[in-house]
Formats: structure tokens, C-alpha cells, sequence
């Protein structure tokens, strides 16, 4: 199809890898934490992160663990 990323089976298109990670603030609503709590967790390792560059990403598996949630 013209103009559409191909990817194979086991890579996920870029649609669906928007959907594994998520910014603080997401990821803060979605917790129903503040900001500084959730930066605070991530300062002592509570939560797995991913940084890229300045900015902080929180994988949905690291989410979900904290949550209880299986993977």
C-alpha cells in the first residue's frame, strides 16, 4: 500500500508503539498521582523508565506492574 509504513509480524507499527510508552503527565493521570510523585518514584527507581533525551517515557509493561496488572 503507497505511503504506508510496512513493518513485519514481530515489530509494531508506530501506531501501536505510541500506545507502549507514556509521558509523565500520562502517565501521572492514568496513576491518579501527582507529577512530582510519579517524577519522585521514577528519582528513586521505583518505576522502570525509559529517558530519551531530557524527556522521561514510562513503558506500558512498568504501568501495569505497578498496578498489579499481568504484562
Amino acid at each position: 500500500m503507497p505511503g504506508r509504513l510496512q513493518t513485519s509480524d514481530d515489530e509494531p507499527s508506530r501506531e501501536d508503539a505510541s500506545d507502549d510508552v507514556m509521558t509523565v503527565d500520562e502517565a501521572a493521570r492514568y496513576l491518579r498521582i501527582g507529577r512530582n510523585q510519579l517524577y519522585e518514584a521514577v528519582g528513586r527507581g521505583d518505576l522502570p523508565h525509559l529517558r530519551i533525551g531530557r524527556t522521561i517515557r514510562l513503558p506500558r509493561r512498568a504501568r501495569d506492574r505497578v498496578l498489579g496488572r499481568p504484562a
